[in-house]
């Protein structure tokens, strides 16, 4: 069996291990389609604008106003759901909601050790960067983006 696409993954997960409903909601339930809706939600909108906010933010190589402007306002409105900033970069600070829900999952038991596989998580630690030290670890990743994007032309 081939599993791809996070959405996928999850749901495979829960339905095979999660029997005690620890996590998740029964098929039939509104609870369960509610659940369904959000993680379609984080796959097809969210997910999508937040990685190319990311790449566009750190890792383009090149400032480009409009591809960044258009996928970090995006990407913030949909945290929001529905408000809109134009505001620069943001931590977990101004998603308050979001930031509850992480810190809930960090006193899981077993989470740390998976938040941590295969290497250490730089989530938290990127979050109390400055903005100095943010910009030199995306220029590291921007760097390595590129190299990769070269390599590829040239296969």
């Amino acid at each position: 069996m081939r599993i791809f696409e996070s959405g996928a993954i999850l749901e495979y997960l829960v339905t095979r291990y999660d029997n005690d409903r620890k996590v998740s909601y029964p098929h039939d339930s509104t609870e369960y389609w509610e659940t369904v809706s959000w993680l379609t939600w984080q796959m097809a909108g969210v997910g999508p604008m937040q990685g190319q906010a990311a790449h566009f933010a750190r890792s383009a190589g090149e400032h480009i106003p409009y591809a960044l402007n258009r996928y970090v306002h995006e990407t913030r409105r949909l945290y929001r759901v529905g408000a809109y900033s134009f505001s620069g970069l943001s931590s977990i600070d101004e998603f308050p909601p979001v930031k509850k829900w992480y810190y809930a999952l960090l006193a899981r038991p077993g989470f740390e050790e998976g938040r941590n596989a295969p290497g250490p998580d730089r989530f938290l630690k990127m979050n109390d960067m400055s903005d100095e030290e943010l910009k030199e670890v995306a220029a590291s990743l921007g760097t390595w983006v590129l190299d990769a994007m070269k390599r590829a032309a040239e296969a």
